[in-house]
């Protein structure tokens, strides 16, 4: 029944936008955080009306399209002026639909407002099309989707990337081995599961040089939830579950380290969010298997070859009695698969087998 080992992507497919997630307008303090201000910030229609109720004083604020898509975001130390100069312009704000806008101190300087402006840009996960020429003053994505693979995501469930770490994999695997050999990872002791593993905080890695490449290695898949929605807007996807799933996927403050041990180590089928596992809500939000979006995973294996078994084997159906793809674990690649859709294990491995986990 196994239908391949997984080295490419499928077709691209067209899709509606990730909407942000917006609630109510909100005027903040120099205490508040711009990003959580902004996603309560509430949208309203840019109309002429609208527009003059605004306050003349410092803010930040963005211009969305009839599809809820920001097409730009801007800021100043007058926003009503500096809003309607934006949805009044003969660019491509000038179809704008929708605003939301949070205000600054009026004591707001300039490195006030440049500092909140990028943070309102990283917090939608993608640069605006009218923002493109000052792209390089936000934060430098980490990861990026091709529209053939957001397609097989959207599609079947699960992508897998070859050579997603870079040039820098073989030194992410040296430091998850090096994790292992001082005795930091664990086995926890489930039935069905061999593996010893390390829960660290994401933004905490071990330090030291011998750990440095562990960062790099978190934060590609810490930005794959960004990464989802600028694909998302960049390319779209005619499914809507698939952009609201993407839309609520979330970097989370955990992650997972494990070492299968070469004596035939696995884990048997299952589902990283099963509402039928009575653990299912357990433990603290956000770091529930109720809470997993997607499954991210980062080969550190340097010199997989087949002699070695231990493959990801994903289901194509809910049950094992149905068609399977098996994944080889090789170094650099990254396999982003559905939480809730994709049963799957991992097969018995006679090599250490060592992987990074982020559950979105």
């Amino acid at each position: 029944r196994a239908v391949a080992v997984a080295t490419s992507a499928a077709p691209s497919a067209r899709c509606a936008p990730v909407t942000p997630r917006v609630k109510s307008r909100a005027r903040v303090c120099a205490t508040v955080d711009v990003a959580e201000a902004y996603a309560s910030a509430e949208r309203f229609e840019c109309t002429a009306d609208a527009l003059r109720a605004l306050d003349e004083a410092p803010g930040v604020f963005s211009v969305a399209d009839a599809d809820d898509v920001v097409r730009f975001v801007g800021c100043g130390k007058r926003v009503r002026e500096e809003i309607t100069r934006a949805v009044e312009g003969d660019d491509a704000t000038a179809t704008a639909a929708y605003a939301r806008v949070v205000y600054l101190p009026t004591t707001a300087r300039k490195a006030v407002l440049t500092a909140a402006w990028k943070t309102v840009i990283s917090s939608l996960g993608y640069v605006p099309a009218m923002n493109a020429a000052s792209a390089a003053m936000v934060k430098t994505p980490m990861f990026e989707f091709t529209s053939a693979q957001l397609a097989q995501l959207a599609n079947n469930g699960y992508v897998v990337i070859d050579d997603g770490l870079g040039a820098d994999a073989s030194a992410m695997a040296q430091a998850a081995r090096e994790l292992f050999d001082r005795g930091v990872m664990r086995n926890l002791g489930q039935e069905g599961r061999d593996d010893d593993v390390a829960v660290l905080a994401s933004g905490q890695m071990p330090k030291g040089e011998a750990f440095a490449a562990l960062e790099r290695c978190s934060k590609v898949l810490l930005d794959i939830p960004d990464a989802l929605r600028r694909a998302c807007s960049t390319f779209g996807v005619d499914d809507d579950s698939f952009v609201a799933k993407c839309a609520r996927a979330t970097a989370p403050s955990r992650l997972m380290i494990a070492r299968y041990p070469p004596n035939g180590g696995r884990y048997v089928a299952h589902l990283d969010n099963d509402p039928n596992d009575p653990s299912h809500a357990e433990g603290v939000p956000g770091l529930r298997a109720c809470d997993r979006t997607f499954t991210c995973i980062a080969y550190l294996n340097p010199t997989w070859d087949t002699s070695h078994e231990g493959h990801f084997r994903a289901y194509l159906g809910p049950t094992i009695d149905d068609d399977f793809i098996d994944i080889a674990p090789v170094l650099g690649r990254i396999v982003v698969f559905d939480s809730m859709r994709i049963l799957h294990e991992v097969r018995p491995s006679y090599a250490d087998r060592l992987a990074m986990t982020v559950w979105t």
